[in-house]
């Protein structure tokens, strides 16, 4: 049987069966989700043009490790733009890979990502950019 501990096995809802399939990578993966907890991805804008959503330059999203957000931690409180949220999908997997790895999250050569939104100059409505980081909390 692969090596998982047995309360994460429990946590996640995994049969003997599934657990004694699983890939190398998937075990890595599972034991290195202590280190990838200890941090939040921050997403800051840091260009805001025509945002529907009215983010501002400083503004912040912030998710937990595994991708929860953090409504109290974020700055815009008025509500979520759900093209901000998705274009830090990539990131959030990103940052998972390199901390559950054993690597510094902040390491990534990838920083920056745009909404999915191209902008009023192409036939959008505005566009935000922000820069993406890991930063460590404490439960």
């Amino acid at each position: 049987m692969a090596a998982i501990p047995k309360a994460t096995q429990a946590h996640l809802g995994y049969t003997d069966e599934q657990v004694a399939n699983l890939k190398q990578n998937q075990i890595n993966y599972i034991n290195g989700i202590r280190e990838h907890i200890k941090y939040n991805l921050v997403a800051e804008v840091v260009e805001s043009k025509n945002c529907g959503w009215q983010a501002k330059v400083g503004d912040r999203i912030v998710l937990r490790g595994l991708g929860g957000l953090v409504p109290a931690d974020c700055t815009n409180k008025e509500g979520f733009c759900i093209w901000a949220l998705a274009a830090l999908l990539p990131y959030s997997m990103i940052m998972l890979d390199r901390a559950s790895s054993g690597m510094d999250p902040n390491e990534s050569v990838f920083k920056r990502t745009t909404c999915g939104d191209t902008g009023v100059e192409h036939c959008g409505w505005g566009r935000i950019v922000m820069e993406i980081s890991a930063e460590k909390w404490s439960a």
